[in-house]
């Protein structure tokens, strides 16, 4: 039972709380949608060239993904023994996560909490790695690093709904979105960090 919902903190069984915009009561049926009670669908947009490792942003300020490809394009420069998430968005409901974890760098999708797929693929540890990990509109996910040839594997589509945890970089900060990921923070450089939709232009900077 500890291992399935944690002891001390949350474990892999724990759904994170049910969000509903506008709740209401159920009885009577007349019941009015409580004031000032509705979430914020949108937040500030991050600024991608601002971001450090540490960082947490709320999901309204994350890229909506919900029935959209999406891509993540990461510069690292990571050591022998280095390990962590890279970043992550959502939790044990759904969302995905970049982390680097035995020398290999890893992209997992959760389209709900029993189903998760990953790709992985070597990394270096000498100087500077690109990164790009991509859920295309028709469902395939791909990761490459660097300029060698994507490890590719199908999957059921884009995520039906936008993850509801926020979006962490350098460590994943509730429940994370994949149970196989390092818990400790990310150690190594982050020199550029890019999450984009598909079809939408490109921002984001070198740090």
């Amino acid at each position: 039972m500890a291992a399935d919902i944690g002891s001390g903190k949350p474990g892999p069984g724990v759904r994170p709380a049910g969000i509903v915009e506008n709740p209401v009561t159920l009885f009577p049926s007349r019941s009015r949608p409580r004031r000032g009670s509705a979430t914020k669908p949108n937040g500030k947009p991050i600024v991608w060239d601002k971001v450090r490792v540490g960082d947490s942003w709320p999901s309204g300020s994350a890229p909506k993904i919900a029935g959209k490809g999406f891509s993540i394009d990461a510069e690292i420069e990571a050591g022998t023994k280095t390990e962590g998430v890279i970043v992550a968005h959502g939790g044990s409901a759904t969302g995905w996560s970049l982390y680097l974890k035995g020398g290999r760098i890893v992209f997992s999708v959760r389209h709900d909490s029993n189903q998760i797929q990953r790709v992985s693929a070597p990394i270096s540890t000498e100087g500077s790695q690109h990164v790009r990990a991509t859920l295309a509109p028709s469902g395939e996910i791909s990761l490459a690093v660097n300029k060698a040839e994507p490890v590719t594997a199908k999957s059921d589509g884009s995520l039906t709904r936008h993850p509801q945890e926020n979006l962490s970089v350098g460590h994943d900060d509730a429940n994370p979105v994949d149970a196989e990921s390092p818990r400790k923070r990310f150690d190594g450089k982050l020199v550029k960090l890019l999450v984009k939709v598909s079809g939408k232009p490109e921002t984001g900077g070198t740090k």
